[in-house]
């Protein structure tokens, strides 16, 4: 399978202090609203977010050479989301749910023109309570993937 590159990347410097217990990405070609359909989207906007702040992580733009439903020209979409919980879009085929869920990434369709900093703020409001179902399941698989990654370098700290 043919893979298509994004057209232009923006990876922001993390701060080390910075911790979000998880990434989320929207379908925009604004940097505002979530407005677009995941196949065609123009751009992703990824953020990482917890219960008190949230802050843009990524920002991947797709050529126009790399929209449509072929998978070779969605690849460039999946490679993308490859640390995110979830998907915000407006719309988004059945093939590429199914690639997505089995990715574990969940995506989740809006109303055309719903704000990003809305949405974030609704997902806050579900990281406080109790979280439920997909999101639910995020959390554990983060919460599961960082204690196997702090094993993994508590073993290769030991003396030998």
């Amino acid at each position: 399978m043919s893979s298509v590159n994004p057209q232009r990347k923006l990876q922001l410097v993390a701060d080390s202090s910075q911790h979000f217990e998880l990434f989320v990405a929207f379908a925009t070609d604004d940097q505002e609203h979530i407005n677009q359909h995941f196949g065609t989207c123009k751009a992703l906007s990824i953020y990482g977010v917890d219960r008190h702040q949230a802050s843009v992580a990524e920002v991947v733009q797709f050529s126009q050479l790399a929209s449509g439903h072929d998978q070779g020209k969605l690849q460039a979409r999946y490679d993308a989301l490859h640390d995110c919980a979830a998907v915000y879009c407006n719309a988004i085929g059945p093939s590429a749910i199914a690639q997505l869920v089995s990715q574990g990434v969940q995506p989740l369709k809006v109303a055309a023109g719903h704000a990003i900093q809305q949405a974030i703020t609704e997902l806050q409001m579900q990281l406080t309570e109790e979280p439920k179902g997909w999101l639910g399941k995020a959390l554990r698989r983060g919460t599961s993937q960082h204690h196997q990654s702090k094993a993994l370098t508590d073993l290769l700290d030991e003396s030998w």
